[in-house]
């Protein structure tokens, strides 16, 4: 597996775009090659990305510029998760597809569960931005979130993806206004999602993610601020390293094996600073199922 980088200019307010493809095309340098078809429309323009050795500006590429038809104002700043909707907007690639439902139990034992909502787009799971201090807290959280008439909901993965794209709903929206929610959320390297066994009932299996790649936003409205890129090196998958980046994101300490992408530079390893930030910051994650 190779370390897939490619510096991408900033010419004017594309840093959520920069930063969501420099997230996607460390997931395309991470997966296996018979695994990269699974990229669907996204393949050709990774693919010509990881070959690049000029710095790029996306919104010059042809390449990228077909995958953004349709989307309206390219040099004013946008939602990053708004923008994966988008390029996935003619179907998910296979490797992100998935699904999540939530279900309510039979009235008796012999009556299968209830679906009661749902969701396949990406970013796949919404996690609530409440209180919770981890990224596996907040994901036991939305499993288990009553329904809207304090029902017993059980919340989980349906089709599980071979990459799990998470977005955290640090923006809300009171009185008309939008406000962010800057309570910090450790990141943690590996997950374990639940999954329903089957179609037909509540009982539930789990999954383990580890993290690849995510997107971190400054500022106050998903509209305005600035978006970086964080990724994990190749090799930072071996347990020993995955407990040192654990324990780097939970002290928000330095660490070699986390790297911040900005626009118009080459990766770099994150300090203190970074890691303390994307734990207070961080907006998307994307991890691969182990």
């Amino acid at each position: 597996m190779q370390h897939q980088h490619c510096v991408l200019e900033n010419p004017s307010n594309l840093c959520y775009l920069n930063s969501m493809i420099q997230a996607l095309l460390h997931l395309f340098g991470q997966v296996r090659p018979p695994d990269k078809a699974g990229f669907g429309c996204l393949r050709p323009m990774l693919n010509a990305l990881t070959k690049c050795v000029k710095p790029q500006q996306l919104s010059r590429r042809k390449d990228c510029m077909q995958l953004l038809q349709g989307w309206r104002d390219l040099h004013q700043q946008h939602d990053a998760a708004e923008l994966l909707q988008h390029l996935t907007k003619d179907g998910v690639p296979r490797i992100l597809l998935g699904s999540w439902e939530s279900r309510v139990s039979g009235v008796s034992e012999r009556e299968p569960a209830t679906v009661r909502a749902w969701n396949t787009a990406v970013p796949l799971i919404p996690l609530p931005c409440t209180g919770q201090t981890t990224t596996q807290l907040a994901l036991n959280s939305w499993s288990v979130q009553p329904g809207p008439r304090n029902e017993e909901y059980v919340t989980a993965l349906a089709d599980v993806p071979v990459i799990l794209s998470i977005q955290l709903l640090r923006f809300q929206e009171k009185g008309g206004r939008i406000k962010k929610v800057r309570s910090p959320v450790t990141v943690n390297p590996v997950i374990r999602v639940p999954f329903f066994k089957d179609g037909n009932t509540q009982q539930l299996s789990t999954s383990e993610y580890r993290l690849i790649s995510g997107v971190v936003h400054t500022g106050d409205t998903p509209h305005t601020g600035h978006y970086r890129c964080f990724c994990l090196k190749p090799q930072s998958s071996s347990s020993s390293e995955v407990e040192t980046i654990a324990e780097a994101f939970d002290k928000g300490a330095a660490t070699s094996a986390l790297q911040m992408v900005d626009d118009g530079r080459t990766p770099f390893n994150a300090t203190a600073r970074d890691v303390q930030h994307i734990n207070r910051n961080w907006y998307i994650l994307f991890f691969s199922r182990q």
